[in-house]
C-alpha cells in the first residue's frame, strides 16, 4: 500500500533532483519522471499508469483559441485516478505555437505526470514548491503572457494536496476565511471570465456613427 501524503511530502528526495540548464544557467530543478516512477513503488505502490488525454481532433496537445498550448494527463495509482493539465512552455516562458515540436509535447506530458503525482500524493512536491516561488520572481511582465485557466489549475492543485492532508473542504474554508457557496462558486467564475477578456479583445476601435446612433 502507497504511503501516506504526509510521508510521501517529507520524503528525501535530494538524490534524485536534477538541473534544468539553458544557455549556461541553471533555470530549475526536477525528478525525471522514471525516478517518480521508481520511488512511488519503493514507498508501496503496486500500479503505476499514467497516460495522455486526448483532445477531439486526437491530438495530444490543447489550444484556446490557437494560444495556450497544454496538455493532459491521467496517473493512476493502485487504482486512485487523477488528472492534471500542464502548459507547453520553456522553463517559465511560453512558446509560441509556430516554434513547438512534438519532443516539447512530450516533455509537458512528462511534468505533467510528475506535478500530477506532487500535487495529490506528496512526492516531490517541495521540489514544485521551490520552482514556483522562483516563477513569481522571474514571471513576464506582460499579462498577456497569463491564462485565467492556469491560475484555475493552481488553485485546483493547492486545494488537491489540501485534501490529501486530510482537510475537508469545510475546514478550509473556515481557515481561508470565506464561506462554503463562494469557496465553490469561484470555480465557475473562470469561464466567465475568460469570455469578458476574449470579448473585450475582439471590440476594435468606436466608428464616428456610433455616436449618432440611438
Amino acid at each position: 500500500m502507497l504511503k501516506p501524503f504526509i510521508e510521501l511530502y517529507n520524503l528525501d528526495v535530494k538524490d534524485h533532483i536534477k538541473e534544468r540548464v539553458v544557455t549556461g544557467k541553471v533555470t530549475t530543478e526536477y525528478i525525471p519522471w522514471m525516478d517518480v516512477v521508481v520511488l512511488l513503488h519503493k514507498n508501496g505502490a503496486e500500479s503505476v499508469k499514467y497516460g495522455n488525454i486526448y483532445a477531439e481532433d486526437g491530438h495530444s496537445l490543447f489550444m484556446k483559441g490557437g494560444k495556450c498550448p497544454e496538455v493532459h494527463v491521467f496517473v493512476e495509482i493502485d487504482g486512485d485516478r487523477r488528472e492534471a493539465s500542464y502548459p507547453v512552455i520553456k522553463g517559465s516562458f511560453a512558446i509560441k505555437p509556430d516554434n513547438m515540436d512534438q519532443l516539447q509535447v512530450s516533455n509537458a506530458t512528462q511534468r505533467a505526470f510528475v506535478k500530477c503525482v506532487a500535487t495529490n500524493w506528496g512526492l516531490g512536491l517541495k521540489v514544485w514548491q521551490k520552482e514556483e516561488l522562483e516563477a513569481e520572481k522571474n514571471a513576464p511582465k506582460d499579462l498577456s503572457e497569463h491564462s485565467i485557466f492556469a491560475i484555475r489549475d493552481r488553485l485546483n492543485q493547492l486545494a488537491s494536496s489540501r485534501y490529501q492532508m486530510g482537510y475537508s473542504t469545510e475546514e478550509l474554508c473556515k481557515k481561508i476565511g470565506v464561506t462554503v457557496d463562494i469557496f465553490t462558486a469561484v470555480k465557475s467564475y473562470f469561464p466567465i471570465i475568460d469570455q469578458i477578456e476574449e470579448g473585450l479583445k475582439a471590440i476594435g476601435p468606436k466608428r464616428r456613427e456610433d455616436d449618432y446612433i440611438a
